[in-house]
């Protein structure tokens, strides 16, 4: 008997985008199910997790969730939706907790049966966790947007959600991100840009908490006004250590005949700088 899964038009999506990078057909690809994840984060893995150029959260070569364990307080008896909740992509609730450094409380895990421990009083439990609003967002689980969808149809998406379907699903597109770099030829290197580029930009950008790290105006209302500036001027090299992100003004500073495409942002750079107190 075939299960039909509402997927949210995903599987279009993915159909779309296969097409685009030459890849003829989708085809299910099983999840692997075998090696149960369940670490605790430390700086190194923090890191490794975090920056996957795919977007999601990536331990072992697999999607995963990371949550937090502690659930000291007991109002979530009252209100099951009141749990911290599981995350599945580099959100902005993630970035913020990665520049506070408060990393030690999270877990990871492939766990798909909608079940995590946590600890609550001393003990430890079992208790069912919602995904995190942001995450859905990211990926657009179900159709699910905050711009497009009232509050009342977004909590519906909250209270139905599947590990197990959302994992299956994390995976497609995985496999999809790995596909589709796969198809990236020599020509691709023409730019001097390595077939990553795009991907790990945006990583590294979410990195830094989308702030210009020369003037420090924080962009995250306007990420396409950030660049990742390569400082050795090799594209090709995208060791953290050769990259920046910078404001395109910023960059322009590094690069002249730049300036002509920066000024397209500069109305909002200089006006994020004046409401955040950064001096010209």
């Amino acid at each position: 008997m075939a299960i039909k899964v509402n997927d949210g038009k995903i599987s279009d999506r993915l159909n779309k985008i296969r097409a685009g990078v030459g890849v003829e057909k989708a085809r299910f690809v099983p999840r692997p199910h075998t090696g149960r994840i369940d670490i605790k984060l430390d700086g190194n893995k923090v890191e490794s997790i975090l920056n996957h150029p795919s977007g999601l959260l990536i331990s072992r070569n697999r999607p995963v969730f990371v949550y937090i364990r502690d659930h000291s307080t007991m109002s979530w008896l009252l209100d099951p939706k009141g749990l911290k909740r599981i995350h599945f992509t580099v959100c902005r609730t993630l970035r913020q907790m990665k520049k506070q450094g408060r990393w030690e409380r999270y877990r990871v895990t492939n766990r798909d049966d909608d079940k995590y421990y946590i600890d609550f009083r001393g003990g430890e439990t079992e208790a069912r966790l919602f995904p995190c609003q942001n995450c859905l967002n990211e990926v657009g689980y179900q159709c699910f947007s905050y711009d497009d969808m009232p509050w009342w149809q977004r909590n519906q998406i909250v209270e139905s959600f599947n590990a197990k379907e959302a994992l299956d699903l994390l995976w497609q597109c995985f496999e999809l991100f790995k596909e589709q770099v796969s198809t990236l030829g020599p020509a691709t290197w023409v730019s001097g840009y390595s077939p990553l580029h795009t991907q790990i930009s945006r990583a590294y950008r979410a990195h830094k908490g989308f702030a210009c790290e020369k003037c420090g105006v924080n962009l995250e209302h306007a990420k396409q006004c950030l660049d990742t500036h390569h400082i050795s001027g090799v594209k090709n090299n995208n060791r953290y250590e050769n990259l920046l992100c910078l404001c395109k003004l910023c960059h322009a500073d590094e690069h002249p005949h730049y300036r002509t495409h920066a000024e397209n942002c500069r109305g909002i750079i200089e006006r994020a700088r004046r409401e955040q107190g950064i001096s010209p």
